[in-house]
This record gives C-alpha cells, structure tokens and sequence, in this order.
C-alpha cells in the first residue's frame, strides 16, 4: 500500500493519472489492481485516487496561502469548480470554508 500511495503522490499533478496509468506503473493488470485495492480498503481505486488527492489539497489549503484554483491545479482536478464540488461531497465544506476553519 505504500508504493501504491507514493505512486500516486508522484503523478497527482497529473489530470490524466488514473486507473490504466497506475495499473502500468504498478506492473499489474487493472483488474488485479482493481482487487487488491478493494480486498484491502474496501473501496475502488478511483476512491482511493480522489481520497489522496482531497487529502493533499487539505494540506495546501492549510500550509499556504495558494488560490482555491491552484491548489485544484495542483492535485489533478482540471477544474476548480468540479474540484470544489467534489472537496464539498467529501468533506460536507467548500474548501473556503475548511480553510477559514483551518485558521489560515
């Protein structure tokens, strides 16, 4: 598990890092990847791609003064407004507000 989540630190710039990229790096099958993933977090990779990302943009919106669209930017989202709906349904806040919350 933690190769798998240093792979997907390296690429989480990259909007186009997902499934088929990973499951390449990894040297496995999508379906074996799919698997291994579900038998040990119980949820898709697709959920575990967007959960690093949520949580990697948690910690710049807290460590830096970064605009909302940067930080989007910077984990993979090609959009700040589908990034804040997303950041919403995970995290029941806009990341405004979870920033205001974090006392930056």
């Amino acid at each position: 598990m933690n190769e798998l989540t240093a792979r997907i630190e390296a690429h989480i710039a990259d909007a186009e890092f997902g499934v088929e990229k990973l499951s390449a790096d990894m040297g496995m099958s999508r379906v074996q990847l799919y698997r291994k993933v579900q038998a040990l977090l119980q949820m898709n990779v697709n959920d575990y791609i967007t959960e690093i990302r949520i949580n990697k943009a948690k910690a710049l919106l807290r460590d830096t003064n970064k605009s909302i669209a940067d930080v989007a930017y910077e984990t993979g989202f090609n959009s700040p407004a589908y990034f804040t709906t997303l950041f919403r349904q995970k995290q029941n806040q806009t990341p405004s507000e979870f920033r205001k919350g974090a006392g930056v």
